[in-house]
């Protein structure tokens, strides 16, 4: 809540991770999934299926569109000789991109899918 301001009553008749799983799975099994910071997303979601005992659900492959969008901003670090990272929010600002429902499932796709078509021009 501190972090994201979602509260439990936001959540409360929200469904479970076990029962939206399967459909879940369906949906990316032999796809690739894109995620704005993909190791996190690949984290989060091989935690949740270990916690509910499930087997791990997972893409053909990932691909990930902030490091897609770092390299596309090209904001170099001399050290550690990579491109800078810039959170989701910073990346749809920096282009332009309208921020509505940050840290919600539904407004971080938006951005993300608008972020990724503004890179395809």
């Amino acid at each position: 809540t501190d972090i994201h301001g979602i509260t439990d009553e936001m959540v409360a008749d929200a469904p479970t991770f076990p029962e939206i799983a399967p459909v879940f799975a369906d949906l990316i099994a032999g796809k690739l999934a894109v995620a704005y910071n993909c190791s996190y997303e690949e984290k989060i979601l091989a935690g949740e299926c270990k916690r509910h005992k499930m087997p791990l659900i997972e893409p053909a492959r990932w691909s990930c569109a902030m490091k897609a969008y770092a390299s596309y901003y090209g904001q170099w670090h001399k050290k550690r000789r990579s491109y800078i990272w810039q959170s989701l929010t910073q990346a749809a600002t920096q282009q332009g991109i309208t921020v509505k429902d940050a840290h919600r499932a539904i407004g971080d796709c938006r951005m993300t899918l608008a972020l990724i078509q503004k890179m395809s021009h």
